[in-house]
């Protein structure tokens, strides 16, 4: 068994084995895809585990949201769009003559270089138009696609650290091992983390990346967590105060941050219905007749009222 050893244009050895000259691996061979929906080129199921619905309806409703936000763009946006579709056309039909290998893996790494899975910042030029996008939430066909959702997902987005910390070449594949972190753009300024790889499947007769397969070594239901929790370990604001007290499981601390605003929203209710008690006799009219929604605004103005004396008690002053 001979051994031959090349290295790759990503600065990695790679090493095939071959039993005589007639077993010689052909570095450019066709990749001949025999896979059925829920498993990848390596015959490895796409989505190893069920999330579940309620996962699954959050990822969709991420999508659906940040697609709201983009129509919110103004005519530049529209522009980078027709741009990205025209630059996807000319891949496939660049494509159609057989790109190099090593040219493709130079291309993906330029890609990783712009944080394009992330940011959405990279040219992703030597992807099929039609690649298939999968994750630990959901599968998908089509670049664009893609590159819109993490184009929104990078405006709402900062201090972003992305970290590439091994490159495993393998005939017709490239597999990233990543880490990353950022801070979402929410009221609580939270911290997006996970880390895993990405497999690249590439077509070598037409030298485009037909698959592109995220594996995370985080669980998809801890990543989600860590989005109810502040990044900053000392509150700086309300909001922080409440989701670092949601995070960590303590009803009353989330209380004694919200408890003045609801008293603040309560009290011009029940100061009405005591005017109009006084006046008429009767509690509010209309959809605020009844008494229910009285008696919610008093409980809430009196525990309200109440746990700022508590608070004084204790000796917590503000928060």
């Amino acid at each position: 068994m001979a051994l031959h050893t090349r290295v790759s244009p990503l600065g990695l050895q790679q090493t095939r084995r071959s039993v005589g000259s007639s077993r010689n691996v052909q570095p450019n061979r066709k990749l001949v895809l025999r896979r059925s929906v829920e498993k990848d080129s390596t015959n490895r199921p796409v989505r190893e585990k069920d999330l579940g619905v309620g996962l699954k309806a959050a990822w969709y409703g991420a999508e659906v949201f940040g697609d709201l936000l983009a129509k919110g763009k103004k005519a530049e946006g529209e522009q980078d769009s027709s741009s990205s579709e025209a630059r996807a056309a000319a891949a496939a039909a660049a494509g159609s003559s057989g790109k190099p290998i090593d040219a493709v893996l130079e291309s993906i790494r330029a890609d990783y270089a712009e944080d394009y899975f992330i940011s959405g910042k990279g040219e992703m030029a030597d992807y099929d138009p039609e690649c298939l996008f999968a994750d630990p939430f959901v599968s998908f066909r089509g670049v664009e696609r893609f590159k819109k959702n993490v184009a929104n997902l990078g405006a709402v987005i900062s201090d972003v650290d992305l970290q590439i910390t091994k490159w495993d070449v393998q005939d017709n594949t490239l597999e990233a091992h990543w880490k990353f972190s950022a801070i979402l753009d929410l009221p609580w300024r939270p911290r997006l983390a996970a880390a895993g790889s990405t497999t690249h499947v590439i077509d070598a007769s037409r030298g485009l990346v037909v698959e592109h397969i995220e594996r995370w070594k985080s669980e998809p239901g801890e990543v989600v967590q860590r989005l109810l929790k502040p990044s900053s370990k000392i509150p700086t604001n309300q909001w922080e105060s409440f989701m670092a007290n949601l995070s960590a499981g303590d009803a009353k601390g989330c209380w004694y941050v919200i408890n003045r605003k609801v008293a603040l929203y309560a009290a011009p209710v029940v100061a009405i219905s005591l005017a109009v008690h006084a006046a008429t006799g009767h509690g509010l009219p209309g959809v605020l007749g009844g008494g229910v929604v009285e008696v919610l605004a008093g409980v809430l103005l009196a525990a309200g009222l109440s746990t700022e004396a508590f608070k004084y008690i204790e000796g917590t002053g503000q928060i």
